[in-house]
């Protein structure tokens, strides 16, 4: 009778062992699903931010306007070109020898028929002076690179 009574206990004892294996394989299993769909997401997050990153790149890349000629006088610069191809560019500012002539704000086309852009001087300039003359375009608060290659210009 001992036995039969020390028999049911071991029956009852396998099964309990049988379902807490059970159950450890599945509580290991749920972690690792979990680590493994975070790890995903983490990995979709970085390629969507790489991706922001890269529009933002492109998106603020602006080719510089392509100067045909430029008229140098001595009260003021007129510079004719043709307009940059992306239509989000804000203005353009003239560079005279390195230095951008209008400091502050970007200025628009005066005649968009005839992509003319003019700086009017505070002070007349000395006749006979030449100057590197190129023009720069501005987006986003960014700059493009300056024309090239630039004008030389005497002053009449």
């Amino acid at each position: 009778m001992m036995f039969e009574k020390l028999s049911k206990k071991n029956k009852g004892q396998g099964a309990l062992e049988y379902l807490l294996i059970i159950g450890g394989a599945l509580v290991i299993a749920v972690i690792v699903v979990t680590l493994i769909l975070s790890i995903g997401k983490s990995n979709n997050e970085s390629a969507i931010d790489s991706q922001n990153e890269f529009a933002m790149m492109i998106d603020n890349t602006i080719t510089p306007p392509i100067v045909t000629s430029v008229s140098c006088q001595t009260s003021k610069i007129i510079v004719y070109m043709n307009p940059a191809s992306d239509p989000r560019v804000k203005g353009y500012r003239i560079k005279m020898d390195n230095e951008v002539l209008i400091p502050n704000t970007a200025t628009t086309f005066l005649d968009y028929s005839s992509g003319k852009i003019e700086h009017t001087f505070n002070a007349e300039v000395n006749a006979g002076t030449k100057h590197k003359i190129s023009v720069i375009a501005y987006k986003n608060d960014s700059q493009s690179r300056p024309s090239t290659p630039s004008f030389n210009c005497t002053v009449q």
